[in-house]
């Protein structure tokens, strides 16, 4: 158990916080009496209902039974990478990273460095790399994954759309609007092809195009495939789901920045409560709260916008660290709320933070030539290719 239980004596107050107690001889509980196959397609189902915290136990208790055996092979290097996209969406980024590289470094050594389980790897850990703002890391380790994808499972499989999609997410993040849109139309195109109109794939994609049209200002574009993707989501993975909440968010957010604030609020309000049942404090869960105060802000109830803002920066400081432009972002909405609270010294503080932010961004964090634009609150959801 020694990879799985490295991380796990780093996790263990985390892990201790959250209800979830990991013992250091396996796991305790029902768990640790299944075989490491049962264990595993727990896991998966888990994490399709998005109960991730459910999903680390089982995935874990299948590793764990793994390395005991000393089998050190494929399925292990499997289960490493599916600990790191769990605890990508418990916000756990350190111990995501450590899980995909270790993964990559396995499959690497087990299959050769253009077999499309390693493009998985790259794939996921680029897309990891991508969401912390690690554009310039994350760029190479997209374009090995989208070459691999094309030469090995063809220009019509569902992972090759899914690097497609998640380049495309990179670029927007970028600012480069015109070459993400030829890529999420082209991935777009082949899961419609593959799927159909109502598949959780196609949601997927009509919801990053209505994004990237989104943070253009392109409005009237985004709206209709943001009402398209909520609809297949709400058939294909249901109510509860961090899916919906995203679409939730998204097309509430078209329509504040429409002025169409009585059938804002109501979604963002929907979406919060998934999100913190679901989720917990996760990036996510700030993202809705952020929203949702920037429009009791703009409605003048303070009072009602004052902890969200608060509850947002922290949760944002506390999972994407103190130098992520969502971090700035938070305090520049905060500084706007200060301002019309009538609390100009307070403001400037929060202002100034912002700009302290973006400057280390600019000095030290990041390779690209440029800083893009403040992101938008509004939420990718992941072209997850089938296993």
């Amino acid at each position: 158990m020694d990879k799985v239980n490295r991380g796990r004596r780093g996790m263990r107050a985390a892990l201790l916080g959250a209800g979830v107690l990991i013992l250091s001889s396996g796991l305790a509980g029902a768990a640790g009496a299944q075989t490491w196959q049962e264990n595993s397609r727990l896991g998966y189902e888990a994490y399709g209902k998005g109960d991730f915290a459910a999903a680390e136990t089982r995935l874990v208790a299948a590793a764990s039974a793994l390395e005991r055996s000393g089998r050190r092979g494929r399925a292990l290097a499997t289960l490493y990478n599916d600990l790191g996209l769990t605890y990508f969406r418990m916000a756990r980024y350190e111990e995501a990273e450590d899980m995909h590289r270790t993964a990559l470094e396995m499959r690497e050594s087990l299959l050769g460095e253009e077999h499309p389980d390693v493009a998985q790897t790259l794939n996921d850990l680029a897309f990891l790399l991508s969401a912390q703002g690690k554009y310039a890391q994350a760029a190479p380790l997209y374009d090995r994954a989208l070459a691999i994808r094309k030469e090995k499972l063809g220009k019509d499989s569902t992972a090759f759309a899914a690097s497609l999609n998640n380049k495309a997410q990179l670029l927007a993040d970028l600012d480069s609007y015109d070459e993400a849109e030829v890529l999420y139309r082209q991935s777009l195109g082949i899961v419609k092809d593959r799927y159909g109109e109502n598949h959780s794939y196609t949601a997927a994609g009509l919801n990053n195009l209505a994004a990237l049209y989104d943070k253009q200002g392109r409005y009237g574009d985004a709206e209709p495939l943001y009402k398209e993707a909520l609809g297949i989501i709400g058939k294909t993975v249901g109510p509860e789901h961090p899916q919906m909440a995203a679409s939730l968010n998204n097309l509430a957010g078209v329509y504040s920045a429409e002025g169409k604030l009585d059938l804002a609020e109501p979604l963002y309000r929907q979406a919060l409560g998934i999100n913190e049942k679901i989720l917990g404090r996760h990036p996510d869960t700030a993202a809705n709260m952020n929203a949702l105060a920037v429009l009791y802000t703009s409605q003048g109830r303070l009072d009602e916008a004052e902890p969200l803002h608060r509850e947002a920066i922290d949760i944002r400081m506390k999972t994407l660290g103190a130098n992520h432009a969502l971090v700035a972002k938070s305090f520049e909405d905060y500084a706007a709320h200060l301002k019309k609270a009538n609390r100009p010294q307070e403001a400037q503080r929060a202002l100034a933070t912002a700009a302290a932010i973006r400057a280390r961004r600019a000095a030290t964090y990041y390779e690209q030539p440029a800083e893009p634009q403040p992101a938008v609150d509004r939420s990718a959801i992941k072209l997850i290719q089938t296993q």
